[in-house]
């Protein structure tokens, strides 16, 4: 086997020297390159999409501070309205109840001069009645003819008091 010939080993050494430094050299220029652009292009592209994503995520989180500010005037907003609508209707209820009390206040003065006239009527109307029946049954009972005049005083206090 000429390999394990001892005369011939300097010869393979150098040979084996330079096929590796050549095979270093075209692996390292070539193939270490193209895999060198290929690492790089991917760490490139990882870094730019981790840019993207932070980028994104700030304009997330820029887009709920947003919302959350719009919710909060919308919510305060909503609180206005509804406090002032419970206002103006509190307002115009209380309104409408002092018109509807004027109304009936007045309402209730005429119903009451009503009464009063018809209880003046009534005891006009009776008066001369009772005056008559009182005297006719003083007259039955007792047997005394009393006078008109004090017949009808009579009847007016009975009704006063009653």
């Amino acid at each position: 086997m000429p390999q394990l010939d001892i005369a011939s080993y300097s010869s393979q050494i150098f040979w084996l020297v330079i096929t590796f430094g050549l095979l270093y050299i075209l692996i390292s220029k070539h193939l270490l390159s193209d895999v060198g652009s290929l690492l790089r292009q991917r760490q490139d592209r990882i870094q730019s999409d981790l840019d993207k994503a932070e980028e994104f995520k700030n304009q997330a989180k820029d887009l709920k501070e947003k919302y959350e500010s719009t919710v909060m005037q919308s919510r305060e907003k909503s609180r206005e309205l509804i406090n002032r609508a419970i206002f103006d209707a509190e307002d115009s209820a209380a309104r409408k109840n002092r018109e509807l009390e004027v109304v009936l206040t007045e309402k209730l003065a005429v119903a009451d001069k009503k009464i009063k006239k018809a209880e003046q009527d009534a005891f006009a109307a009776f008066t001369p009645v009772a005056t008559d029946l009182s005297k006719q049954i003083v007259k039955k009972l007792v047997g005394l003819d009393i006078k008109e005049k004090s017949a009808n005083e009579v009847v007016i206090k009975f009704l006063k008091g009653a």
